[in-house]
C-alpha cells in the first residue's frame, strides 16, 4: 500500500495537480527498474515492485493516461491504477502527496482564473484526444485481428485438429465450430528493441475468434503449433538479456467483455480461461450444456472493486488476497442471453491458489448479483481440467474412473442447487 500522508494536503489547484502528473516521465522512470515492450496501447514488463517475485510480464503502463497496474492477482499494485504521485511515493522515497508533488515540480501558488481556465481547456482537450486515440487502436486492433483469423481456413483435417484431438486429447471437440480456424504458416511479430518489431517466428497455428455478446468479432486468439501438431511451438529470441522464451499464443484485438464460442449458447455454461481447459467440456456434447473461453483470468473474472478490503495473503505477509467484491463496472467475458447458470472452470495448476480461489469468489459473486445462478468446477490436484482428463484417460485403472464420475455428479449437483438458486433471485 502506499504510505500514509503524515502532514494535511497542501492547496494545490487541481489544474496544477493534473499538470504535474501529465509532465513526468513515467514510463522512462519505470523504464529504469524493469524493461517495458509494446503492448498495443499500454507497455508491459515485469513488476518493478521489489515484494513482486515472479518473473511474468503482468506490470503494463498507460502512456497516454501516464498510469500504471499490476495485473498479478496478489501484487499490492493490483488495487488501481497508479499515478506518477504514487510512484513518487512509493519508489523515490516521498513522504507524503506534498513532497510528491514538490518533487514532480508543482507550484502552490494560486494561479490567474485565465490560466486555470486555459489549463483545464487544454487538459479535457488531452483526455478527449486519449480517448479517441484508444478507439481507433482498438478497431485497428480489431480489424488486424479480423484480417489475420480471415487468412485462416477450416480447422478439419489439419495439424490444428491433430493438436486438440491427439495433442490435447479432446476427441469428440467440434473442430468445425465456426470460432475456430487454422493458418499453415502464420508469422510471429516481436519487439525486438523499442517501437521495432521483426518477424522471429513463423508457422502453423490455431486461430480462435472472440466474439462480442452481440456475436460480432472482436479479437483473433493465436496458439503457434509444433510442426507436427503435438503440441504448442517453442518460440525464443536472443535479446539484450539472452535468451529468452516467449509464450506461443497471443491475442490480437480489444477481447475483453468478449468469449470464443466452442458451442452454441445454452441455460448451463461453463466458461474457462483457455481452450483446451474448456474443449473438456465441449466435447462431451452434454444436452443443456454450452462452452465458452475467456482467453485470460482478468476477461473471466473481471475485476474486484478497487475500494474493497483485501485480506492478507496466508502465505506471503507483504500481499494481499484479490478483494472479493466485484466491480460491477469492469468487463468481463460475456454469455448469452439466455444463460441461467454459470460455472467457472478453476485451472488448479495455477502458481497462486489463494488468489485463484478469491478471484473466483469475486466473480461468482458478481454472476449472482447479474442474476445468474453460478458455481465453480475444481478439477482434483494441482491440474487444469484438460490436463485431469487426459490422465483419466490414459489410466489404465479402474480406480479412476469413480473418481471421473464422482466430479461429473458433484458438476451435476453443483447444476442443480445453483439452478434451485437462480428462481430464488
Amino acid at each position: 500500500m502506499t504510505k500514509t500522508m503524515h502532514q494535511p494536503r497542501m492547496r494545490y489547484p487541481d489544474e496544477v495537480v493534473v499538470r504535474a502528473k501529465a509532465g513526468f516521465d513515467l514510463v522512462g522512470a519505470i523504464g529504469q527498474l524493469t524493461k517495458l515492450k509494446s503492448a498495443g496501447r499500454l507497455m508491459s514488463g515485469r513488476c518493478p515492485d521489489p515484494a513482486h517475485r515472479d518473473r511474468d510480464a503482468s506490470f503494463v503502463v498507460n502512456p497516454s493516461r501516464n498510469l500504471y497496474h499490476c495485473y498479478a492477482p496478489s501484487c499490492r499494485l493490483n488495487e488501481k491504477w497508479f499515478s506518477p504521485i504514487d510512484w513518487m511515493i512509493d519508489f523515490r522515497g516521498a513522504a507524503d502527496f506534498n513532497e510528491a508533488m514538490e518533487m514532480l515540480g508543482g507550484v502552490r501558488d494560486p494561479l490567474p482564473a485565465p490560466v486555470r481556465r486555459k489549463m483545464a481547456a487544454e487538459q479535457e482537450a488531452k483526455a478527449k484526444q486519449a480517448e479517441d486515440d484508444a478507439k481507433k487502436q482498438a478497431e485497428d486492433g480489431r480489424l488486424k485481428g479480423r484480417k489475420i483469423f480471415a487468412a485462416g481456413g477450416p480447422m478439419k483435417g489439419t495439424l490444428g485438429e491433430t493438436y486438440l484431438i491427439e495433442g490435447r486429447g479432446l476427441a469428440g471437440l467440434d473442430v468445425t465450430a465456426p470460432a475456430l480456424r487454422f493458418h499453415a504458416d502464420l508469422p510471429y511479430w516481436h519487439e525486438v528493441k523499442k517501437n521495432v518489431f521483426r518477424v522471429i517466428h513463423s508457422g502453423p497455428a490455431m486461430l480462435a475468434a472472440f466474439q462480442d455478446r452481440w456475436g460480432n468479432f472482436s479479437a483473433v486468439h493465436q496458439t503457434w503449433l509444433l510442426p507436427d501438431g503435438s503440441g504448442k511451438a517453442v518460440i525464443e529470441f536472443e535479446g539484450e538479456e539472452g535468451l529468452e522464451r516467449l509464450p506461443a499464443k497471443k491475442i490480437r484485438g480489444p477481447f475483453m467483455g468478449s468469449a470464443i464460442r466452442l458451442t452454441p449458447p445454452a441455460k448451463l455454461m461453463l466458461c474457462g480461461e483457455g481452450i483446451e481447459t474448456t474443449g473438456e467440456i465441449a466435447r462431451l456434447h452434454r444436452p443443456g450444456t454450452g462452452a465458452w473461453v475467456a482467453g485470460t483470468m482478468g476477461n473471466l473474472t473481471g475485476r474486484f472493486h478497487p475500494d474493497a478490503p483485501r485480506a492478507p495473503h496466508p502465505t506471503d505477509p507483504k500481499r494481499r488476497l484479490p478483494a472479493i467484491v466485484p466491480d460491477m463496472t469492469s468487463l468481463r467475458m460475456a454469455v448469452p442471453d439466455i444463460c441461467k447458470t454459470e460455472i467457472l472452470i478453476a485451472d488448479g495448476d495455477t502458481k497462486d491458489l489463494h488468489a485463484l480461489h478469491a478471484l473466483l469468489d469475486m466473480a461468482e459473486r458478481r454472476i449472482r448479483q447479474e442474476g445468474r445462478a453460478a458455481g465453480q468446477l475444481w478439477p482434483p490436484g494441482r491440474q487444469d481440467l484438460n490436463d485431469w482428463g487426459r490422465q483419466l484417460r490414459k489410466a489404465d485403472c479402474a480406480q479412476l474412473a469413480p473418481v471421473h464420475c464422482k466430479a461429473m455428479n458433484e458438476s451435476d449437483q453443483v447444476k442443480a442447487s445453483t439452478e434451485e438458486e437462480a428462481r430464488h433471485v
